[in-house]
């Protein structure tokens, strides 16, 4: 099960078997640690334009929890704090939110999957939408060329 929740609240809930934890636009503590042992992955979603996203989850990184996690880090270029989510009753929506908001929704759906979102990695970098930097551990996301299929 994925779903977009706070560590605290995975924390205090060890009874939740959820694989995979999605931090979208979420500012984190430094230091923070989730103790579910359920959680395998986390997937850490901020924008280049957020000002959160630096002291939310470039710097933080899980490296010292209790149980090892897979830990992924998405900037959506061009995208700032308040353009993760978008009102669909809007007949003329931020585009860019719209794109960040399916960008998280596919992450949330793929996050359980280790394979498949591997391979969704792995086809993005090859079309050239995502980049990654091996020296800070961050993906870039260039959500105008991101594509969906299998």
């Amino acid at each position: 099960m994925t779903r977009p929740y706070y560590p605290q609240a995975v924390n205090a809930n060890p009874g939740w078997d959820m694989k995979t934890l999605v931090l979208t636009a979420t500012p984190i503590g430094y230091n923070r640690k989730i103790t579910n042992t359920n959680v395998e992955n986390v997937i850490m979603i901020g924008g280049s334009n957020d000002w959160l996203a630096e002291q939310g989850f470039i710097n933080q990184g899980f490296e010292n929890n209790p149980t090892p996690l897979n830990v992924y880090k998405f900037v959506l270029n061009g995208i700032g704090h308040t353009q993760f989510s978008y009102d669909p009753s809007n007949q003329n929506p931020d585009l860019k939110a719209v794109q960040a908001s399916r960008f998280s929704a596919e992450m949330a759906v793929r996050g359980n999957d280790t394979v498949l979102l591997q391979n969704f990695l792995t086809n993005q970098m090859k079309i050239g939408s995502i980049s990654y930097d091996s020296s800070t551990k961050l993906y870039f996301v260039d959500l105008s060329k991101v594509q969906y299929g299998n």
